[in-house]
């Protein structure tokens, strides 16, 4: 089986003048929440074996207010394409994952997690948390889908199960 957990990155400051969108810096309630999610994950015992990271500061900010808290010391690539990557190619990265690793986290944005994360739920999904997950992902919602398959070229549309989503107003 394989794990695969999507995060959006925590919420935003506003772009400051003459500043580049993935210059952005998490707002001091979006690093309050991403402290918060890495509580929870702790709770959870989430534990990936690989972290697949956007380059833009926000999601790298997001990934340090989280890592501490997580159960495992996953190496963590920067990768400036999943910088508003679309769903097609953050599923390449999901699909191209080393076989060794049985667990993967994307910290990327909007809307290609979403995309992808409703893309992936199939009918074994968790239908509350398919229903809230179709109606949003916001910034630094949290989701965790599994597949009963050996190898993750495998992993394809609609053949995950939704396990869990958590939003900022869970935490």
């Amino acid at each position: 089986m394989k794990t695969l957990y999507l995060l959006r990155h925590g919420a935003a400051a506003q772009r400051r003048p003459g500043e580049e969108d993935r210059d952005r810096v998490l707002a001091d309630g979006g690093k309050d929440e991403m402290v918060r999610l890495g509580a929870k994950l702790k709770d959870l015992s989430v534990a990936p074996a690989l972290i697949l990271c956007s380059g833009a500061r926000r999601a790298r900010e997001t990934l340090e207010a989280i890592q501490e808290h997580l159960e495992s010391e996953a190496p963590a690539e920067f990768l400036d394409d999943l910088y508003l990557a679309p769903p097609d190619l953050l599923l390449r990265y999901v699909v191209e994952t080393p076989e060794g690793a049985e667990s993967l986290l994307i910290i990327a944005h909007n809307p290609g997690l979403h995309v992808l994360a409703l893309g992936l739920s199939g009918s074994t999904s968790d239908l509350d948390a398919l229903a809230r997950l179709a109606r949003h992902f916001p910034s630094g919602a949290f989701a965790e889908l599994t597949f009963e398959v050996e190898d993750w070229a495998a992993a394809a549309r609609g053949r995950g199960a939704l396990r869990r989503l958590l939003l900022p107003s869970d935490l």
